[in-house]
């Protein structure tokens, strides 16, 4: 007890004599905890996001598949963010989620972003989902109807309007609505869905894909 007392005092002394010393550290922990509420809100807001990317997914495909790997005679494998199983066709999704103000076209190479005062460049995404679709329209054949689509979330925004193959994650039923037919799936549909399925291997989401900037 009495050395307990006696760090006490050393202690109290010390704070007395270098008040700067628990300034500087009160500093330290107040920027962490910054940190840490920073961190917190960008895993909120992103899991928000994917949340809401699942569910409009779900209201849209018949079956869905997120997250896979599919074998490509060329490159060894291909990763695929969604598959949507549709009645008239299989659609490859590809998922870019991201913030702010956003400028491109199907025709650009490069395309931008504007969070703030800060702008950013990407390459467009849209030829490699189109060199996704043309890998899996090599597996399955011709009669097997496929499109692609790049998805954005509703973290951003296409102001100058929305590139040809892009979709704004709320209106992706609608941009999709020509594959709905009257509701029951095209047995060739089905049989092509089928053999991706059994080649079909879940994978965790490739985050160098993901285009997170909260």
């Amino acid at each position: 007890m009495q050395e307990s007392t006696s760090l006490f005092s050393i202690m109290e002394q010390f704070a007395y004599r270098h008040p700067e010393w628990w300034l500087a550290a009160g500093a330290v922990l107040l920027l962490l905890m910054l940190l840490l509420l920073v961190q917190v809100r960008r895993y909120m807001m992103r899991t928000a996001e994917q949340r809401l990317i699942k569910q409009m997914i779900t209201r849209t495909a018949v079956q869905f598949l997120p997250n896979v790997e599919l074998p490509d005679e060329v490159e060894g494998a291909i990763h695929v963010d969604y598959l949507l199983l549709m009645p008239n066709g299989i659609v490859v999704v590809d998922i870019q989620n991201c913030r702010g103000i956003l400028f491109g076209s199907d025709r650009t190479d490069t395309w931008s972003q504007l969070v703030g005062r800060k702008s950013y460049k990407f390459d467009n995404p849209l030829p490699f989902n189109q060199t996704r679709v043309q890998n899996i329209k090599l597996q399955l054949g011709e009669k097997v109807p496929v499109e692609g689509r790049v998805v954005f979330s509703s973290a951003g925004s296409f102001p100058k309007g929305v590139p040809k193959g892009v979709s704004m994650i709320d209106s992706l039923k609608n941009d999709l609505a020509h594959l709905e037919g009257n509701g029951d799936v095209q047995p060739v549909v089905k049989e092509g869905w089928e053999k991706l399925r059994s080649r079909a291997r879940q994978v965790a989401p490739v985050r160098a894909r993901e285009r997170d900037l909260f």
